[in-house]
Formats: structure tokens, C-alpha cells, sequence
């Protein structure tokens, strides 16, 4: 089992979760970390290190799950960073698109659409 962070569409009641396999991903807490810029780019978010704040869901994920999670954010233009939540070590994706002219979500909190 891996953990990971999530601020998108993997989210709980968005459209990718659990998109690997019903019951592959386990929800444990939300949290508010600073430090980050999050940016709406429609259809999902794009978070980048910065002066504001995100708000993620910790997972526990299966490690089958977890490697095509990986591999569908790699495609996206995402890349793996950690972030230490209480003595959890987690993957976070960050985004190395262009970010240019996309709108700053203020708290940190991406909806669906």
C-alpha cells in the first residue's frame, strides 16, 4: 500500500475516483497544507510550490492502483513530489504544464465540474 495526496478529480465523489478498482483507494483525512499554489485548469487543477494554500485528501492506495495513478499523471504532465503528514510519507503530483493566465483557486480547494 502506498499513500498519497489528492486535490483533483481523484478526489472523493469525483469523476476519477476510484477509477482504478473499486475500493483501491481509502480515504483517511482532508488537510490544509501550506505552501502551494493550486490553479483551476477546467477539468482539473494544477498545483505547483508557492505562497498559498491546498487543501488534499490522504489516501491509502493499492500499489496496482498507485502505479496507473502514476503513469495517467506522468501523461497529463505531472511529476511526483512527497509531503509528510503526521509520520506518513505521501506522493503528491505537481504540474509542469503551462500555468500561464489560469486562474489562482483563493482557498486552495478544487471542485468538479
Amino acid at each position: 500500500m502506498k499513500h498519497a495526496l489528492f486535490y483533483g478529480s481523484l478526489k472523493q465523489g469525483e469523476f476519477n475516483f476510484d477509477r482504478f478498482g473499486e475500493g483501491s483507494q481509502k480515504y483517511i483525512k482532508t488537510v490544509t497544507l501550506d505552501g502551494y499554489n493550486l490553479y483551476d485548469l477546467s477539468w482539473y487543477p494544477g498545483l505547483t510550490k508557492g505562497d498559498g494554500k491546498v487543501v488534499v485528501e490522504l489516501h491509502e492506495v493499492d500499489d496496482h492502483a498507485f502505479e496507473n495513478i502514476k503513469q495517467m499523471e506522468a501523461g497529463a504532465g505531472y511529476i511526483e513530489g512527497k509531503e509528510k503528514i503526521d509520520d506518513v510519507e505521501a506522493s503528491i503530483f505537481f504540474y509542469k504544464g503551462n500555468l500561464k493566465g489560469k486562474p489562482l483557486i483563493q482557498n486552495g480547494n478544487w471542485t468538479g465540474k
